[in-house]
C-alpha cells in the first residue's frame, strides 16, 4: 500500500485525530499543573511575564491554552515560577495507551462539567455581589 493510499484511509485520519486530541488534553493537564502550582506559590502572572520577558496578555494567552506553545516558552514560565521541566519517553503499547479510549473522553467530559460549573459559580458570586453592593452589605 503506498502512502498516499494508507494516509487516505479512515482508520488512519481517526488514529490521527484521536492523537492530535490526546496530545491536546496533555498540553493542557501540564500547562494547568503549571498555573497551578504558580498560584499556591501567589506569584503574579505579570511577575511571571516580567521574568520570561514577555506581556502580561503572552501570559494569559499562554496559561489559557489559546497557543499551542514552544517548549522552550513553557521551560520559560516554569523557570519564572521556580520549578523545572522534565522530559521522558513512554512507549504507548507499554502504557495500554490505545488512543481515544473512555478515559479521555471522560476526562474532556469532566473539564467541561467543572469550566461550567466554574462558570456558573462565577456568576453566582457576581449576583451576590452585585445585591451585597446594593444593599450596602
Amino acid at each position: 500500500m503506498t502512502n498516499e493510499a494508507l494516509s487516505s484511509t479512515p482508520q488512519v485520519r481517526i488514529s490521527t485525530v484521536r492523537d492530535k486530541f490526546n496530545d491536546a488534553v496533555q498540553r493542557q493537564d501540564f500547562m494547568a499543573e503549571l498555573v497551578n502550582r504558580r498560584l499556591a506559590l501567589g506569584i503574579k502572572s505579570r511577575d511571571v511575564a516580567k521574568a520570561m520577558g514577555v506581556t502580561p496578555s503572552t501570559v494569559s494567552e499562554l496559561e489559557n491554552h489559546q497557543d499551542d506553545p514552544r517548549l522552550s516558552t513553557v521551560q520559560r514560565y516554569a523557570r519564572a515560577i521556580g520549578v523545572k521541566v522534565s522530559f521522558a519517553t513512554v512507549s504507548p503499547a507499554a502504557q495500554g495507551w490505545t488512543g481515544l479510549g473512555p478515559s479521555a473522553a471522560e476526562r474532556w467530559l469532566w473539564m467541561k462539567a467543572q469550566s461550567e460549573a466554574a462558570a456558573a459559580s462565577v456568576g453566582a458570586i457576581r449576583a451576590n455581589s452585585a445585591t451585597d453592593f446594593a444593599l450596602g452589605a
